[in-house]
């Protein structure tokens, strides 16, 4: 039995190494995922190596974009239900930061 049993948990920026981490060890854990990423072939690679089969979905998700993340969330009811744990690895940088 896992820590995150019956949890889902939603984490942006899946398509990264510390997102593509957080979404196997939630897995591991025995959490269902949405992995979500602005690159979707990163989000469905996250996904597939995480072992987790039918409890992870990829979706494409921009944060910065309001419909792409109410787009997300719409999903997650969808898959799961609801949404137990959220985890914001996504991240970038302009050139004024």
């Amino acid at each position: 039995m896992g820590r995150l049993d019956g949890k889902v948990a939603f984490v942006t920026g899946a398509g990264g190494g510390i997102g593509t981490a957080i979404c196997r060890q939630f897995v591991a854990e025995g959490a269902r995922v949405l992995a979500g990423d602005i690159h979707l072939d990163l989000a469905r690679a996250a996904a597939d190596g995480s072992g987790g089969g039918e409890s992870i979905v990829a979706l494409r998700l921009d944060v910065t974009d309001k419909e792409s993340v109410r787009a997300g969330l719409a999903r997650a009811e969808e898959a799961f239900g609801k949404i137990d744990v959220l985890c914001n690895t996504a991240g970038g940088s302009t050139p004024h930061d």
